[in-house]
């Protein structure tokens, strides 16, 4: 695609050497009359599907009685919409409407259609105004009542700070069709358009307006037609609306040349990322979104960078502080931000924990501190120094410091503190700021309860962590507010924060980067980090515990100034000695065992409760010679714990030396799917999982099957849009639709009368072409069931958004399921049950399972992907087949098989590989599933 953009922009330039330049111009805002948009094209566009672009607006203006359409914007928030100045500039608020959820402009009565009017509008105080283009085009509506979410109606995120969009991107709007007929469509149209470079676009732009050249790389995001012979791109009515890239909104339509559709003119747009801040600070915070996991080390480099150098010229350097842990009075923290953060949502981190300690006859809260196993909890020292034990209690399971009552709330002593030996104590900063709190009582797990994996030993995080805490929300008021707060902030490498901290504080730099992690806000205008009361909070990346909130600099809150952690993976030895291996800490990114054994200090018998550890010869525990194996390996009983991706290279060469020892193969089989009938669950555990709660995976489905007169659950599947439903091959192969219902929006099986339930039958299955069917276990084992009638999405009906090409799932994912709890009873539970479990990469899982089932191996990496158990035996069973494997919030992928009996100890379970079906999925929906 470069090559034709390069070629194009100088084409265009080339062509334009005559001087005869350009006009460019913002699209006409006019009030326009829609029509039938039928073999008409947004400039070459296509018709939009109902519900494809649930975040596009019309905004209309009032005209002697009526509301017309003049412009597209983009809902950004409940209350918010994002468009062009241009479009709103000097008018009253009271002219405008904003419609939502339609697809067609003369919809009427169409579920979720919204019209609201405007209580205010935000122009840019840097737009000009007027019909000279400029800069800064760009607007926030506020409405007078809040949007209803819902399929046709949602927000879309708003691209970070500093990030600039390549590639290609999708425009959406109801603009004109440009020449000859400039129609105005009644069908939402869009197109696909190729972004180009700044620098080229400013090139191009020159050449075609001469000194009238109004672009602003920083500023500005452009487009061009498709081809070096076509005309696609925004036009009059388009103006205000979305620019999008893979989901996130990159543009608003902004300007371009008239007539628009000219051959291989650019369409310009205000850059979102250039007025992220902007667009939060005048929402009063209520939008605008930080930097994302992908956050580019050198956007924090410059950062640093930048920081460094202002700081260092005044130098004027500055102590770093612990933040206080005095007990605190807490505040409803309505429109307040951990400083600059965000309101959590119930069980949103169930890791999270809230230190309190006693004052007179009350306990309060000073600290966090995060669930590592049922025993332990881990903290900062400086929380925890000189108090005595008794002195504390933690809560766990709370959203609310003012919580009581909550489901699986609990209130813990703790029976012993551990501060690191080499923590001085005092208020000198140092490093080591570390403490374990050893728990009177174990934790009872449930959703709202959690422990949190421990970041690999020696491993150093990047990109961008989660930061949780009831913290002060930073000047003005220092207030604590009541609802815990999230930000996530930027990882500043070990050698940038040292020198950013030295140029802050001097030779007074207690920073140590082999011990220390630290984060910066997302600007160097912004504050957003820890404060009074977030230290011994967690500070989490991809999952993993990389940090404990230790300190930083008063008042807490300052642009540009760092928070400062203890690094987690510099103490997992520290942490795995002082809990006596309670706690499995030692994590390797590597996979080979060779590596992975010498590196584990343990003694040669070490048993405490149900943990059990000792080094054994491969002889005493294959009964035979491999020379696969070490000489000593390790064999773990494991706790109920989050798992290691050390304890899943040692589950698979453990099955490994068994099975190559022996040599007698397993079959695999595909989970059996004859109609069940149900029992309670209770006390019951998808192979050893915990029942669900209501709403908690609101795409599952029951797929039932006729059985004389009545409809049993045979399998799981996943709602994919609100007429296709995604499910395994073997459990619909050989059966007419007509034997079909699936039943969506219920927890138990036994449910009825449920707000939103839904029993719907199938009017069509497509089976993957390249499934064989039989009982021979084969890749391909995907299929879609079109449903006779749509879904109504509502909080228990959502669909589950589809793994992308080519992308492949890591860390853990959570199975859903009401398939069979396993031996001895194989019962079927009554509620659905879930479990996180370790996906294991591809070459593993082959490896594993080659071992396991020989030469008949039906494991196909691109097509597959696998999990091991948490601990022992968790997994998928008869009844779970074609239901959802999903990770961060993506379905990756469809139960298909697995080992007889399941729930065998250390036995993978298989799924079909969502991302390498996603093409096949678009184009037999289609179009309508997919993305």
């Amino acid at each position: 695609m470069k090559v034709v953009v390069l070629a194009l922009a100088y084409l265009v330039a080339a062509c334009l050497a005559e001087q005869q330049y350009i006009q460019p111009q913002f699209y006409p805002t006019e009030p326009r009359q829609a029509q039938n948009s039928t073999g008409l094209k947004v400039v070459d566009g296509f018709n939009a599907a109902r519900n494809q672009f649930p975040y596009q607006i019309s905004l209309r203006r009032l005209l002697i009685i009526s509301y017309f359409h003049t412009c597209g914007g983009s809902v950004v928030s409940p209350r918010w919409i994002l468009t062009a100045a241009h479009c709103t500039w000097g008018r009253a608020a009271s002219q405008f409407r904003v419609v939502a959820g339609i697809l067609n402009q003369g919809d009427s009565g169409i579920a979720n259609q919204q019209t609201v009017a405007v209580a205010q509008i935000i122009n840019h105080e840097g737009y000009p105004g007027g019909d000279e283009v400029s800069a800064d085009d760009i607007a926030l509506v506020l409405l007078a009542n809040n949007l209803n979410y819902g399929v046709n109606v949602q927000p879309i995120p708003l691209a970070q700070p500093g990030s600039s969009a390549r590639g290609t991107a999708v425009l959406s709007g109801w603009g004109s069709l440009g020449p000859p007929t400039n129609a105005a469509p009644e069908t939402l149209q869009f197109i696909e358009l190729p972004i180009l470079p700044q620098d080229q676009c400013a090139t191009l732009i020159a050449s075609l307006s001469g000194r009238n050249n109004p672009f602003r790389p920083l500023l500005n995001v452009c487009t061009l037609p498709v081809t070096t012979t076509s005309r696609e791109g925004a036009c009059q009515g388009d103006s205000g609306g979305p620019l999008v890239q893979n989901g996130v909104l990159v543009g608003v339509v902004s300007w371009g040349y008239s007539p628009c559709g000219g051959i291989g003119y650019p369409s310009v747009y205000a850059k979102v990322s250039a007025y992220n801040a902007w667009i939060r600070q005048n929402s009063n915070g209520e939008v605008g979104l930080w930097l994302s996991v992908a956050i580019m080390k050198i956007a924090v480099i410059v950062l640093a960078c930048s920081i460094a150098a202002c700081l260092a010229a005044e130098a004027e350097y500055r102590q770093p502080e612990y933040y206080p842990v005095e007990p605190r009075q807490f505040k409803n923290s309505t429109g307040l931000k951990v400083v600059d953060g965000s309101d959590a949502v119930r069980n949103q981190f169930p890791y999270q924990i809230s230190l309190r300690r006693l004052l007179l006859i009350s306990y309060f809260h000073i600290c966090g501190g995060s669930i590592i196993s049922p025993r332990w909890v881990l903290t900062a020292a400086h929380c925890t120094f000189g108090t005595a034990t008794s002195s504390f209690r933690i809560v766990a399971g709370i959203l609310n410091q003012g919580d009581s009552g909550i489901a699986n709330q609990q209130s813990v002593a703790a029976s012993q503190v551990i501060n690191h030996e080499s923590y001085p104590g005092g208020n000198q900063v140092s490093a080591n700021d570390i403490s374990l709190i050893q728990l009177a009582t174990s934790l009872t797990y449930g959703i709202n309860v959690q422990p949190i994996p421990l970041a690999p030993a020696g491993s150093s995080a990047q990109g961008s962590a989660v930061l949780s805490g009831w913290g002060s929300l930073g000047p003005p008021s220092n207030q604590s507010p009541e609802t815990l707060q999230f930000v996530y902030l930027p990882i500043l490498s070990g050698n940038d924060c040292a020198n950013l901290i030295a140029s802050i504080s001097g030779s007074n730099n207690p920073f140590r980067a082999a011990l220390n992690v630290c984060t910066v806000p997302t600007s160097n205008q912004s504050g957003e980090g820890a404060c009074s009361g977030d230290s011994g909070g967690p500070l989490v990346n991809n999952g993993n515990l990389i940090g404990v909130v230790s300190w930083g600099y008063n008042p807490c809150g300052g642009n540009g100034l760092p928070s400062v952690y203890v690094k987690v993976s510099a103490y997992t030895n520290w942490i795995r000695q002082n809990t006596n291996g309670e706690v499995n800490l030692t994590v390797f990114s590597t996979g080979n065992w060779y590596e992975l054994v010498p590196a584990i200090p343990l003694p040669q018998h070490y048993t405490h409760g149900e943990n059990s550890w000792m080094l054994l010869r491969p002889s005493e525990s294959a009964r035979g010679e491999s020379p696969k194996i070490e000489e000593n390996m390790v064999i773990q009983a494991f706790n109920r714990i989050a798992i290691m991706k050390v304890a899943v290279i040692a589950l698979a060469c453990l099955v490994a030396a068994c099975s190559a020892a022996e040599t007698e193969y397993k079959q695999p089989e595909y989970y059996p799917i004859e109609p069940r009938v149900f029992q309670n669950s209770t006390g019951l555990k998808v192979v050893d999982g915990s029942n669900a709660v209501r709403n908690q995976f609101p795409y599952q489905i029951s797929l039932r099957r006729l059985a004389l007169i009545s409809y049993f659950h045979i399998c799981g599947g996943s709602i994919v849009s609100p007429r296709w439903v995604l499910t395994a091959a073997h459990c619909t192969w050989g059966r007419a639709a007509s034997q079909f219902r699936i039943v969506a929006g219920i927890l138990n099986q036994g449910d009825t009368g449920i707000v939103n339930q839904q029993t719907v039958a199938v009017s069509q299955i497509i089976n993957h072409e390249g499934y064989p069917g039989g009982n021979q276990v084969s890749a391909d084992d995907i299929a879609l069931v079109l449903l006779a009638n749509n879904l109504v999405y509502g909080i228990n009906v959502q669909p589950v958004p589809l793994a992308q090409p080519g992308s492949s799932a890591r860390g853990t994912a959570v199975l859903s399921g009401w398939g069979s709890l396993g031996p001895p009873t194989n019962a079927a539970p009554e509620t659905l049950q879930f479990v996180n479990l370790p996906i294991l990469p591809q070459d593993q899982c082959a490896n594993l399972i080659a071992s396991i089932s020989g030469p008949n191996n039906p494991f196909r990496a691109l097509l597959n992907v696998c999990t091991v158990p948490a601990t022992n035996r968790e997994g998928a069973c008869s009844g779970d087949s074609g239901g959802p494997l999903v990770n961060n919030g993506i379905l990756v992928g469809v139960v298909s098989w697995g080992y007889s009996p399941c729930g065998g100890v250390g036995y993978p379970s298989v799924f079909a590989k969502v991302s390498a079906y996603n093409a096949w999925i678009r184009l037999n929906s289609n179009g309508e599933v997919g993305l």
